[in-house]
């Protein structure tokens, strides 16, 4: 893959988490954890997709800024996708 390619499948990646964030995010304070989430939004094509990164957020009772979660679904896509 391109160095061109990259930077534009990183930044498809990175709008799509961005966009992601912010309908998880139910308060909108910049956080998302398992107990303070809004799954009502998300479609259920997004979910089943999202529902292994969803569960280790709620095992680890993780609370996550936009990066952190960025970096999550970068590595869930590496792993998952080679993306």
């Amino acid at each position: 893959m391109s160095k061109k390619s990259e930077i534009i499948n990183f930044q498809k990646l990175k709008n799509a988490s961005d966009e992601l964030f912010e309908e998880l995010d139910s308060d909108n304070d910049g956080l998302i954890s398992a107990k303070r989430i809004n799954i009502d939004t998300i479609s259920r094509k997004k979910l089943k997709i999202l529902c292994p990164i969803l569960i280790q957020i709620e095992k680890n009772r993780a609370t996550l800024n936009k990066e952190q979660f960025l970096a999550i679904i970068k590595e869930f896509c590496y792993v998952n996708f080679h993306v």
